[in-house]
């Protein structure tokens, strides 16, 4: 990640903070780890802006457990399917580079680092 884009997540981050915390939900508010999107940056080569917090799931999981397969399931983008199991109606568009990260699961599978379910 960029400099540049690093001040353009941190800004949005702090605009997030403010919003929550005027509706009083400031301490829900919970902001992934930057030290694992730097990880899924430098280590992993995936660059997207705003990664899912799935994937941040796996690069977490990829490094508490290193020598382990790991096996994911609920990943609706990989079945071209764009939204969440959950939803009734599919969303028309999203942050998430979906494409760039199905390639990026898919080489991660391909390696034998990750099954999907």
């Amino acid at each position: 990640m960029s400099a540049k884009d690093m001040r353009k997540r941190n800004r949005t981050m702090a605009m997030i903070r403010h919003e929550y915390g005027s509706f009083g939900l400031g301490s829900r508010l919970e902001i992934p780890n930057p030290e694992l999107e730097m990880l899924l940056f430098t280590k992993y080569r995936l660059f997207t802006v705003y990664p899912s917090t799935g994937v941040l799931a796996i690069v977490y999981c990829l490094e508490k457990f290193p020598s382990a397969k790991i096996t994911i399931a609920g990943f609706d983008f990989l079945r071209n399917q764009l939204g969440h199991y959950w939803e009734k109606t599919l969303k028309t568009g999203t942050v998430h580079d979906t494409r760039m990260e199905t390639r990026w699961i898919r080489n991660l599978t391909d390696n034998s680092r990750l099954e999907i379910l």
